[in-house]
């Protein structure tokens, strides 16, 4: 039997600030008769605004915000930045497609909020502007993923590009995955204290920056590890990490298993719930 089409693509360079990947999980070359493992789609803390489409099938989220859940996933939804891992079962075989926006990045275009929907899943069609409808359902309607990246660019690009215009130190702090060294000029450009940066991260993100650095660096640190760049203390090294512990401390508090642990389940055939870490 043939498994899951999966796959994450990098955003184009023109909104590599506003877009962290676009991806899609077709579960229907599985068959009608799915296991649990594949039924269950895991997604771990992160910083992250996505907008995700069922464009086909249906999904129960069961888990988010740290306690258990039964909700029917809505054909478009927004996912706020999550502290907790948050999951999903396929009711039956369905095929998403979605993009993970940068943090912030969500919040600055559309105007909304979006640190009020941390460890939330949210209707997209009721929650964003109705500027974006028109948009939401040209996504869910068009003929593959090729063409779901292309509506996404065509809506997404001239707003970023004229965002980017007036406030440029956003796709800066984006680019440099929110670091310390980073933050500072961004201040500076924006006339802003350090104490209004850190209320309008937890506006635009719900988290306060150090937060947003701390997750992202223990995701570049995993990729480095899973991809075979560095071993895990030098993978702690190269990431700025005091030692290997606290790495391994850091990846048990996101990710619920050791560095070691984490990666031998990934290469389990058999650990389909954690597809997006595989990508």
């Amino acid at each position: 039997m043939a498994g899951p089409d999966s796959c994450l693509l990098a955003a184009p360079p023109a909104l590599a600030g506003c877009v962290r990947a676009f991806y899609w999980h077709d579960l229907r070359p599985l068959g009608p008769e799915l296991t649990l493992a594949q039924r269950t789609t895991h997604v771990p803390p992160g910083p992250y605004n996505g907008i995700v489409w069922l464009v086909e099938g249906q999904a129960t989220l069961v888990d988010c915000g740290g306690r258990a859940v039964q909700q029917a996933l809505p054909p478009v939804f927004v996912a706020g930045a999550h502290r907790h891992p948050y999951r999903s079962l396929a009711i039956a075989p369905y095929c998403s497609f979605g993009l993970a926006f940068q943090p912030a990045a969500l919040a600055l275009l559309s105007g909304l909020p979006m640190g009020e929907r941390l460890d939330t899943i949210s209707d997209a069609r009721s929650l964003l502007p109705a500027d974006w409808q028109p948009w939401l359902a040209e996504v869910a309607t068009a003929p593959d993923h090729g063409a779901r990246i292309a509506a996404c660019e065509r809506f997404l690009a001239p707003r970023w590009a004229a965002l980017v215009a007036a406030q440029p130190a956003w796709r800066t702090l984006a680019t440099q995955a929110w670091q310390r060294a980073t933050r500072g000029p961004l201040i500076a450009a924006l006339n802003w204290s350090q104490r209004h940066f850190q209320r309008r991260a937890q506006t635009l993100i719900g988290m306060p920056p150090g937060e947003v650095e701390r997750l992202l660096r223990v995701e570049r640190a995993l990729l480095d590890l899973r991809d075979g760049r560095a071993a895990a203390a030098e993978a702690a090294a190269l990431n700025g990490y005091a030692d290997q512990p606290h790495f391994s401390r850091e990846v048990k508090a996101a990710y619920r298993s050791s560095p070691g642990a984490l990666m031998q389940r990934l290469a389990e055939d058999g650990s389909e719930d954690d597809w997006l870490l595989k990508l």
